[in-house]
């Protein structure tokens, strides 16, 4: 077998940490960023790593910069052959890792074993495997119900193509208990057949060792194929390389921060109207507010501003404190006192539809605002759509600009699966202060539909 050699490009698409990756009929998953080497090239771009909470952005240099690390999933095989259901790990002896493992029935001649095709997983993130043993005894009662017997198992696929599920089943040989697959995707699997403790879901990855706690989830797991698209979706926050003096002097930032401002200054007021106080309402709408604005106050470090409310917030006592403390944070306070952040927060926290539009936004006014910018990585040229496409262009257009350089950088922070409810940071391990990040180099086109004409 090659080497599995990933296009720097493919991580932050179908590829990713958390991904599953069939190479020559063998499965891999992916693991976090908390086990990866950290890579050697450094990306600057100080308006995304805002975004991830000041962690840097960190892209891979060349094809011998790092190894992804990766391991065996699903452990859960089967020999065509002999039909015989198998598990392999990367400590068996006999185990060449990296390559498709063997049968260890002699009369196979030590065929290629042949990973199971489903898998288990939740809307929270959570990816595990069906414990087939399980599965074959989960229909019996008697002495067939407490048969453990997992190298007695058999694999057996039947109908068109094979594809058919009531004709696809798994069979103990030891005590001939068998269950078709028709009501693997009819309802939840229960927890004894993913191997759940304490609750309906795992909460565990693939690469999870015996240290790891599993996670709180009350989602339950269900089957897919593990090449199934909604298995993975990876979540990842792009920015264009426009300077901060470009955006700010553009007054990127300020009209949607206002906003967010004066909706925040209502809903205080309305809280110290009522005299109410509550500590997680305190929480959301600070926090709300410092997540939501490009430009926090005037904060020079975002990062000591989120943790210097954060930590004010747990001392307040009354509403009108609450009120008070929002003024200080909205007025100017460069020479405030703030305490230095601590460790990065989880990347979890990270809302990225928030996070994504506070970025377009910036980028927007940028392009709404018509003037030329002539920077490094980023050439904007706008035209007199009169002079060069005649006056009936200017009748659809209001705007054309020819953006003839461009840097666009992309960061990495994590994924979903199936109804995506929870995001899974891309470093589960501990907090890390970096993000993998890619940057590419194009250019192209700018136009904006004239408004008359749309509305007309």
């Amino acid at each position: 077998m090659a080497d599995l050699k990933l296009r720097r490009g493919q991580i932050f698409t179908s590829f990713g940490p958390g991904s599953i990756v069939d190479f020559e009929g063998v499965g891999f998953a992916i693991k976090d960023t908390g086990c990866w080497l950290k890579p050697k090239k450094e990306l600057a771009l100080e308006r995304l790593s805002q975004q991830v909470q000041g962690r840097e952005l960190r892209g891979i240099a060349d094809e011998n910069d790092i190894s992804v690390p990766v391991v065996y999933f699903p452990t859960w095989f089967h020999c065509p052959r002999c039909k015989q259901l198998q598990r392999c790990y990367k400590k068996d002896v006999n185990l060449d890792y990296g390559h498709a493992p063997k049968c260890s029935n002699s009369a196979c001649k030590k065929s290629d074993l042949v990973p199971m095709r489903f898998v288990a997983f939740c809307d929270n993130g959570h990816l595990g495997e069906i414990n087939w043993g399980r599965w074959a005894h989960s229909n019996t009662r008697g002495v067939e119900a407490t048969c453990s017997r997992e190298d007695q198992l058999e694999y057996h696929a039947g109908g068109a193509a094979g594809g058919d599920f009531d004709q696809m089943y798994v069979k103990c040989k030891a005590c001939n208990s068998e269950r078709n697959f028709s009501d693997l995707f009819s309802k939840p699997l229960g927890r004894e057949i993913v191997g759940a403790k304490g609750q309906s879901c795992t909460g565990r990855q693939p690469w999870f060792t015996r240290s790891h706690e599993p996670d709180s989830c009350d989602r339950p797991m269900r089957c897919e194929p593990r090449g199934s698209t909604s298995i993975y979706l990876p979540k990842v926050l792009s920015a264009l390389d426009i300077s901060s003096d470009t955006s700010s002097s553009f007054g990127a930032g300020p009209t949607f921060a206002a906003h967010e401002i004066d909706v925040t200054r209502e809903a205080l007021q309305r809280l110290k109207d009522s005299g109410e106080v509550d500590v997680d309402i305190r929480k959301k709408r600070f926090e709300s507010f410092l997540l939501r604005t490009a430009n926090p106050g005037n904060f020079k470090n975002y990062l000591s501003a989120l943790n210097f409310v954060s930590k004010k917030l747990m001392d307040v006592r009354s509403a009108d404190e609450i009120y008070q403390l929002f003024l200080f944070v909205e007025n100017d306070n460069e020479g405030a006192d703030l305490e230095p952040a601590g460790e990065n927060g989880s990347l979890q926290e990270i809302d990225e539809g928030v996070a994504q539009r506070n970025l377009l936004e910036e980028e927007l006014t940028v392009f709404r605002n018509g003037i030329d910018v002539d920077e490094d990585n980023f050439n904007l040229s706008f035209v007199p759509i009169d002079a060069e496409y005649g006056s009936e262009a200017q009748l659809i257009f209001s705007s054309i600009g020819r953006v003839r350089r461009l840097r666009e950088v992309r960061a990495f922070i994590g994924f979903k699966r199936g109804k995506g409810d929870r995001l899974q940071s891309s470093d589960l391990s501990k907090f890390q202060s970096w993000v993998l990040a890619n940057e590419c180099f194009g250019e192209g086109i700018y136009f904006e539909l004239n408004k008359d004409m749309l509305s007309g």
